[in-house]
């Protein structure tokens, strides 16, 4: 029997220790972005400015930057990083803005204007944020996988997420029957907050969410950093409450303001588990994109 002719790299341990190092600097860069979004987000709040400039910032400063932030950990090797960075950095901030000015909610929305052609606009944002997501996905598979992007087993992958996030929701349904009339606000389910709802989560709200809470921040710190399941369960669901938490302070009501966080730190939960179980990120943004479909039709999020 002839023995196995394995090749070890002498060092080794050097590469070890640098992708070690790479990771830990890499997790808390995305937490510095977290904590720094919370902060700029919560000073905004501060200034009594328009709704409109309000949703503005806090929409680029929160899932633009995040969603820039996921992107590049998967080219930030590649020879075009820094053109690719600064193409996509103003188009994500221009997403942003878009989905902010088509917020049926505010009063200078063009939504109140025309609200067709703010259907039509309005899927514009998902349309452009996957023609460049897309790409960036295919181009970088290993590390892409390595976040669970991928769709093997897609069809099983959508109706768990859709099944578990529609549990949520259908919970979520039956508590605001017994909260006071005040604290839901209720958009009415109007076509053009549908698809407005519908076109900020799915260009941006839930992309940005996923890929870096459960996608990078699972990967680093349970996969890579060896961390426990409930330790890294806790920090993600920690890091990822901590910006509803700036928005729960400033809701109509405390009761609001709680309801958002029980059900938010419940959605963290739930896609974790999805996502060590399914070893996939596809059914963590389904369940994403159908509970919070839902919460945006009762409370101003």
């Amino acid at each position: 029997m002839s023995g196995l002719n394995l090749t070890v790299r002498r060092d080794w341990q050097e590469q070890l220790y640098r992708k070690m190092t790479e990771n830990t600097h890499l997790w808390r860069t995305g937490q510095v972005l977290i904590l720094l979004s919370a902060v700029l987000v919560f000073c905004i709040t501060l200034l009594n400015l328009p709704r409109l400039w309000v949703n503005v910032l806090r929409f680029s400063l929160s899932w633009s930057l995040f969603l820039g932030f996921a992107l590049w950990t998967l080219y930030r090797r590649s020879r075009g990083r820094v053109t690719l960075s600064l193409l996509l950095i103003p188009i994500l901030f221009a997403l942003a803005a878009s989905a902010a000015y088509l917020d049926p909610r505010v009063p200078q929305g063009v939504s109140d204007i025309l609200p067709y052609w703010a259907v039509v606009i309005s899927l514009i944002i998902p349309a452009v944020s996957w023609s460049i997501m897309l790409p960036i996905l295919s181009r970088h598979p290993v590390e892409a996988r390595r976040l669970g992007l991928h769709v093997n087993e897609w069809l099983p992958n959508v109706v768990i997420g859709a099944m578990s996030g529609g549990a949520l929701a259908v919970h979520l349904l039956f508590i605001t029957e017994f909260l006071p009339g005040d604290a839901v606000a209720r958009l009415g389910f109007s076509e053009s907050a549908l698809f407005w709802s519908f076109s900020l989560l799915a260009g941006l709200w839930v992309p940005a969410e996923e890929f870096l809470f459960r996608g990078l921040g699972f990967h680093l710190l349970f996969e890579e950093a060896g961390n426990s399941y409930w330790n890294t369960t806790l920090r993600i669901t920690v890091l990822n409450v901590l910006l509803y938490l700036v928005l729960a302070l400033y809701t109509p009501s405390i009761t609001l303001g709680l309801v958002v966080l029980v059900y938010r730190t419940g959605l963290s939960l739930i896609n974790v588990f999805l996502l060590y179980r399914r070893k996939s990120l596809l059914p963590c943004m389904v369940a994403n994109l159908v509970f919070t479909f839902v919460m945006m039709q009762l409370f101003p999020l």
